[in-house]
């Protein structure tokens, strides 16, 4: 899982990557359950949950946004990080991966079809496809609870087309959403170009789409953002270990026009679009782990 902590190299990259118009999104509808919601059992206690991600394509994309409107997303315990360079602004970060599998607690993933509350039976299902999309939106921080954080993000929303996963993050606290129409082409991942496309109904409806000239060249890796949310039953924190990742520069087009969440706060109206902007790390494969954790 990719992170950028360059603050003056994200900042050149946000406001310099607008562009003119670009097709409209398609219509879509997000469905699924509500965002958030308590323990599948009732309980507020504490809870975790590990997942191993693999074969891995990823498209991070920072956006600039107002600093008010950052301040709006995180609760007071949290501050967002802010650079006057060339113009004060925060940052509203966005991921779009498709992994060829996830296991969670080391049981295979998948559409296995039992439906959201099934979750914890994932395990059961020995289904050929494996392949699960995620959509993560998030603003950077630069402190929690008065201590400064480097790498950390606020958690606004997370959307997959996995059912289970999507009921198992929600049952920890974070703002999962089950989004069976999540879209995702990734072409020649042995060739060159390289291309992955992404599609996201509303309500955090995008489109993004990168081309790499190179095929990128996975190293070992460590380390990885970490993700904190507050719901109603306290803190829930989403860390990334990675353990291998590969980057290559790659042409960015995307569309944001009708986020809901940035597209009325982002800092310049041009910078809702990237019309084939090169990004130094605009696509990205690897694999990695995940552990969710929550506590009063």
């Amino acid at each position: 899982m990719h992170r950028r902590t360059g603050r003056l190299v994200a900042a050149a990259l946000l406001i310099a990557s607008g562009g003119g118009a670009a097709p409209a999104l398609a219509a879509g509808d997000g469905g699924g359950a509500p965002a958030s919601g308590p323990h599948p059992g009732g309980e507020s206690g504490r809870g975790s949950l590990t997942t191993h991600e693999s074969g891995c394509v990823e498209v991070a994309v920072p956006r600039a946004v107002t600093v008010a409107g950052a301040r709006a997303l995180v609760p007071a315990r949290y501050v967002p990080s802010v650079t006057t360079v060339p113009l004060e602004a925060s940052r509203f970060q966005m991921w779009d991966y498709v992994c060829d599998e996830i296991s969670v607690d080391r049981r295979h993933g998948g559409h296995g079809g039992h439906g959201e509350d099934d979750g914890d039976r994932r395990g059961d299902d020995d289904r050929r496809d494996r392949r699960t999309q995620v959509s993560i939106g998030a603003v950077a921080l630069a402190s929690r609870d008065g201590a400064a954080v480097d790498g950390a993000f606020y958690l606004t929303s997370v959307a997959t087309d996995d059912p289970g996963l999507a009921a198992r993050w929600r049952g920890l606290g974070l703002p999962a959403r089950y989004v069976p129409a999540l879209a995702a082409t990734v072409t020649a991942p042995g060739g060159s170009p390289v291309t992955a496309s992404f599609s996201v109904p509303g309500p955090d409806e995008h489109t993004v789409s990168s081309v790499a000239e190179t095929v990128p060249t996975e190293v070992p890796a460590s380390g990885g953002p970490v993700l904190y949310h507050q719901g109603p039953y306290g803190e829930t924190v989403l860390r990334y270990g990675n353990e291998s990742l590969g980057s290559v520069p790659a042409a960015v087009t995307a569309d944001y026009r009708a986020h809901r969440t940035v597209a009325p706060i982002v800092v310049l109206p041009r910078l809702v679009q990237i019309l084939g902007v090169t990004f130094p790390e605009g696509l990205t494969t690897g694999s990695w782990t995940t552990s969710v954790t929550r506590s009063r």
